[in-house]
């Protein structure tokens, strides 16, 4: 069908995108993970749009550097810790394959998926801390960070607000307890940018305080118990450490 050729060329144009201009990867991706579902499927098992973005921005983090024989890798102290939890992670996952606890059967192949999805989220700390350098380029992500929780958070009013607000709504991300669980995320990180008033200035501290009052409405819309919960313990937290008189 060519609607479905359109696709894959436009697909095929931001991969390239991507390759040649990986700092556009980063920002691509933290618009693209809380649109998840909402996405075109790739039809490849756990490779969605914003895993595909990942295998991307991996791709052009490491091969220009191994093509010139330059450093890779730069010394983090996060680093080794999540390896470790990433190796573990498979470790657990092959030997319960092969040996399945309690002695019955072991859905393997959607606990990989879980392992590789799971795996994704962490690994991208490895190319954000060997990419990113400048203070401006670590605004401009967290200014993109807020854009995508407001799109996610509008999504979710719009379903909320159809549902006549007495349903419970999954939003883009296609699950309740995701949902709640990614703006319990948003609200605590952005409560905390919002409240460092020197971090940021002009439209972008606009654009932060926006993401922060959306996240907040948006940890509503799930009716996620563990996104309540997680919501009150995130952004009682960062408002003690950053603002203690705004509690």
């Amino acid at each position: 069908a060519p609607h479905r050729i359109l696709k894959m060329l436009i697909g095929l144009a931001v991969f390239l995108v991507v390759l040649l201009r990986p700092s556009v990867a980063l920002h691509a991706w933290l618009l693209a993970i809380p649109l998840g579902e909402w996405l075109p499927s790739t039809g490849i098992p756990a490779i969605n749009g914003p895993n595909l973005l990942f295998v991307a921005l991996m791709v052009a983090w490491i091969l220009p550097r191994a093509l010139k024989r330059e450093r890779i890798t730069h010394p983090a102290r996060v680093a080794w810790p999540l390896a470790a939890y990433i190796v573990i992670l498979v470790i657990a996952l092959f030997r319960a394959w092969v040996w399945p606890p309690g002695g019955g059967e072991y859905p393997g192949v959607a606990m990989l998926k879980s392992v590789w999805q799971s795996s994704v989220g962490l690994a991208v700390y490895f190319v954000v801390v060997n990419t990113v350098a400048e203070r401006k380029q670590v605004r401009n992500l967290l200014v993109s960070f807020g854009i995508g929780c407001s799109l996610s958070a509008l999504i979710a009013l719009r379903e909320f607000l159809q549902a006549g607000g007495t349903e419970m709504v999954a939003g883009a991300l296609g699950d309740i307890n995701d949902l709640g669980a990614y703006f319990a995320m948003c609200v605590s990180a952005l409560a905390g940018l919002a409240l460092a008033s020197g971090a940021f200035r002009g439209w972008q501290r606009l654009t932060m305080l926006a993401a922060t009052a959306l996240a907040l409405m948006g940890v509503a819309f799930p009716q996620s118990r563990g996104g309540f919960l997680g919501a009150a313990a995130g952004l009682g937290l960062v408002t003690y450490l950053t603002n203690r008189r705004a509690i």
